[in-house]
């Protein structure tokens, strides 16, 4: 079934909604198992080792941070950005206000974004491009490979948003 635009320039409400599922279902439950996957290995590590071993104290403060700054982009996207962008489409870009929340929401988005991605490039490097030291035990090996993972579905997941804000024109 083909969908239309409602107005120039705007996506229909179907194809909003489309790809809105598909970043809330693709990218925020595995964004999240991840986050706390990591936060557990990362717990028992600090807990067997201590904070000393291998880096673990500024890769535990960066994670933290990421933590953060992901959960934050989840809950905004879900209760702030995704909405204003709905009433946008469905009021046909009419209202000024509308417009104006979107594009708060918009700015907001992408310095969140930039937040992660430097915040993922601080922890790449700390974990030296995700490479587990032979030394380190199992549990630090995969708590850095499922870091590598999560860098890998970060990036996919602010570029998934990327394309859906460009649907409304701000980004071409």
């Amino acid at each position: 079934m083909a969908t239309t635009t409602v107005a120039k320039g705007l996506p229909s409400v179907h194809d909003l909604d489309s790809a809105i599922e598909q970043i809330t279902g693709a990218y925020h439950p595995p964004v999240r198992d991840h986050l706390a996957r990591i936060a557990s290995l990362m717990g028992q590590t600090a807990a067997r080792y201590g904070l000393g071993y291998l880096n673990l104290q500024p890769l535990a403060e960066a994670f933290i941070q990421l933590e953060d700054a992901l959960l934050s982009r989840v809950d905004e996207q879900v209760q702030r950005l995704f909405p204003s962008f709905r009433k946008l489409i469905i009021g046909r870009g009419a209202s000024r206000n509308c417009r104006r929340i979107f594009q708060a929401a918009v700015s907001e988005s992408k310095q969140s974004d930039q937040r992660i991605l430097q915040l993922l490039q601080q922890i790449a490097e700390i974990t030296d491009s995700y490479s587990p030291s032979s030394t380190a035990s199992v549990g630090y090996s995969e708590m850095i490979l499922d870091l590598a993972s999560l860098d890998g579905l970060s990036r996919e997941y602010t570029e998934a948003e990327a394309r859906l804000l460009r649907m409304d024109g701000f980004e071409r």
